[in-house]
Parts: C-alpha cells; structure tokens; sequence
C-alpha cells in the first residue's frame, strides 16, 4: 500500500457543528441523521446530539450511528437552551448550525448554507429555504417581539427577498464566534425565547440573515411538548418576561408576568398560577 501524503493524514477541518436537542422524537430524528450522514463534505460536519431526557427509544439510534454522531443523555429535560449552551463548549465548528428534529437537509443543502455565510462578511447567520411534507414553502419570518407585540403574525417572504429578520431555529447557521461574544445562550431562558435574543442581537450589530434559497429541506410537522400545558406555558412567559428585562427594562417584564399571573387566577388555570409565582421552568429550576 502507498504511503499516505501528508495531506492525506491531516484530520479534516470541522467547518460546521449541528447540534439537534431532541426530547422523544427517535422517529424524526432518524430521518434527520440519516440525511445528515449523505450530506456534501460530510467528514467537515460535526453532530452533537443533546437527548434532553427521552423516554423512547432515542439512545437507541447510538449503535447505528456510532461514533460519526456524538450522542449526549442528560438526566431529565433541561430545556432547549441548556442542553444547547453545553454543546456549544465543546463544539468543534467555525459554525454552528441549529437544527430540529424535524429538518431533513437535501445533499448539498448545509455545504450551500457553510459557503453562503463564509463568503458574506455583512451577514451573521444564514437559514435554507424550508419546504413542508406537502410541498408547502414553510420558511417563514416575522418582526422581532417587543412589549405590547410579543407574538407579531408569521408571514413567509417573498421570492424575491434574501435577508431576513426572525426566521426562527429550525434550522439556523450562525457564526460561532458571535454566539461567544454573546457568552453563548443566556440560560434565564427556557425552551422558548432564544432565537428572539439572537436575531435581536444580529440586529443590534448591524448584520444580515441570510435566506439561501438555493440550500433545501424538508420540514416535518413535529410533535408537541410531552410536560404538562401549563409548564409550557409558563416557560413562554418566563421567557417572554426575560427578554424584555434585557431590552425594555425591569418594571415591563414586571408588568408583564404580574398580569399573566392574574390572568391564570382569573381564568382559574391554577396550575399556570402557582407555576408562575414559583417561575417554574421547564428544567425544574426558577426564573
């Protein structure tokens, strides 16, 4: 056999990490990771995944995958952005690529997403173009949240259009260095809000997202939240009342959750109540 060339016997340069935080949804996630291991440059691709405490059969994908995929069990649910924030310390990647479950990437669609990003300096993260099972074109944007307009409609963009304002996480590539200069996710936020904070501070820096309409992929319907609806709630709220603290100020957010609370107590939802005084999380920890 020949010698191999010095070239040959470098380890190839990680260009992108995708992480996927996954909680019972082995079905979607296999789907995900096997289009995933017949992605272009596959050997330049990193994958964590973060197990946020699956009840299914998840860990079983580890023997198929081996150790081309790097599965992380946490003990319980610790949110989206927890489970997220301890990927991202090890991450190997110039850029990290968020992505659901749910997102099935076509063969050139994340090496198209790296070389848009990599070749556009003005910009700090870049989305595919989305497309639903049933052929529906589902990348969508909406304005950033703000006090007195938190949830603004979604609408998708038009054709013509390339740079966005909240496209959403699933399936977002940012520059890792910027989520460093962040110190990564603020982890005062729970499964909701993160991707709020930061396309607000892409904007707030002055850069672009970009849409890459050439990189497709397919998004899956989901599966919704297994805890309780009133946890879910009340981690929205939480959320939403932390993001404005950072933005608009202390007595907003304030303002914000003690209505929430009183709205609980008045609609009778008691469990949205106590979970609100207390700050439930989704983690179990307190906001």
């Amino acid at each position: 056999m020949a010698d191999l060339t010095q070239e040959e016997q470098q380890p190839v340069a990680i260009q992108a990490t995708i992480i996927i935080a996954t909680r019972n949804r082995a079905v979607e996630l296999e789907a995900a990771l096997d289009a995933i291991q017949a992605a272009s440059r596959r050997e330049a691709l990193e994958v964590i995944v973060m197990d946020n405490g699956s009840t299914d059969n998840t860990q079983s994908l580890r023997e198929k995958y081996g150790e081309s995929v790097n599965f992380l069990k946490l003990p319980k649910n610790f949110g989206w952005v927890k489970a997220v924030n301890i990927a991202l310390r090890s991450a190997q990647g110039e850029f990290i690529l968020f992505s659901d479950p749910a997102v099935r990437y076509e063969k050139d669609a994340i090496a198209q997403l790296i070389d848009v990003l990599a070749k556009s300096p003005e910009a700090t993260a870049v989305v595919p173009q989305l497309v639903s099972d049933s052929g529906q074109l589902a990348t969508v944007t909406r304005e950033l949240p703000a006090p007195g307009n938190l949830k603004p409609a979604f609408r998708q963009p038009a054709a013509s259009e390339t740079s966005l304002v909240f496209p959403g996480f699933q399936s977002f590539l940012v520059r890792k260095t910027f989520l460093k200069g962040m110190n990564y996710l603020d982890q005062r936020f729970g499964d909701s809000w993160a991707d709020a904070e930061i396309c607000f501070q892409i904007r707030n820096a002055g850069k672009k997202i970009l849409w890459a309409q050439q990189a497709k992929a397919m998004l899956g319907a989901g599966q919704p939240l297994l805890e309780a609806d009133s946890l879910v709630e009340a981690d929205y709220i939480q959320g939403a009342a932390t993001y404005q603290s950072k933005h608009w100020g202390f007595l907003k957010a304030a303002v914000y959750r003690l209505l929430a609370i009183l709205g609980a107590l008045v609609t009778l939802k008691f469990s949205l109540f106590f979970d609100l005084i207390n700050g439930q999380k989704i983690d179990g920890s307190h906001a």
